[in-house]
């Protein structure tokens, strides 16, 4: 389990993009958790995840988890290219590849300096158009362009993250929907914790 370095040197942290990229955070792992910057490897000593090399951790990137011996250890997790040939067309897509054995916590949910604390977000609303722009920027070397990153099993792992873009259309209704169950969730829940208190 990673370890907070509370002194470590003065790193600039901008956060600007941080209340653009989450617009609603509804639940969040209590207290944060330090995020490992070393590389995960197998036992063959594969690298499964590179080592964390930015002095910060953006907003919005995913963070997931490996339980060893009963202990968590949690991990930004960088985004990786992935190439697929059809016929005589070769794509490059961009993705958050989860390694085997790993599962997905949520986002971070502020940009904050890497060994410290990280706020984790497990519900809430999320600005996909600003959070891959900003992804792009922080990562040149792993993607060409924003529009090639996909966070498709981000989604698919975290169903509680809804990613809305810029756009509001009509297919966001269902996201909509679920944002209102969600939050009605937590007003019982916030109700029920009220009532156990007052008992």
């Amino acid at each position: 389990m990673a370890k907070a370095k509370f002194n470590k040197e003065g790193v600039a942290v901008v956060s600007g993009k941080d209340g653009i990229i989450i617009r609603k955070h509804i639940a969040g792992l209590e207290g944060g958790r330090v995020l490992d910057t070393a590389a995960a490897k197998d036992g063959s000593n594969n690298v499964l995840i590179p080592a964390y090399t930015l002095e910060v951790v953006p907003c919005g990137i995913p963070v997931v988890s490996k339980t060893a011996n009963g202990v968590k250890n949690y991990l930004a997790l960088p985004p990786k290219d992935v190439t697929t040939t059809e016929g005589q067309t070769t794509t490059t897509t961009y993705k958050f590849n989860l390694p085997d054995g790993y599962a997905y916590e949520g986002i971070a949910a502020a940009t904050v300096k890497a060994g410290m604390p990280c706020p984790v977000m497990v519900a809430g609303v999320v600005n996909e158009t600003v959070l891959l722009a900003q992804l792009a920027e922080l990562f040149p070397s792993e993607m060409e362009t924003p529009t090639a990153l996909s966070l498709s099993a981000l989604k698919s792992a975290c169903p509680n993250l809804i990613l809305m873009s810029d756009e509001v259309n009509a297919a966001s209704s269902s996201n909509c929907s679920a944002l209102r169950l969600m939050l009605f969730s937590s007003i019982i829940v916030c109700i029920l914790g009220v009532i156990k208190m007052c008992n």
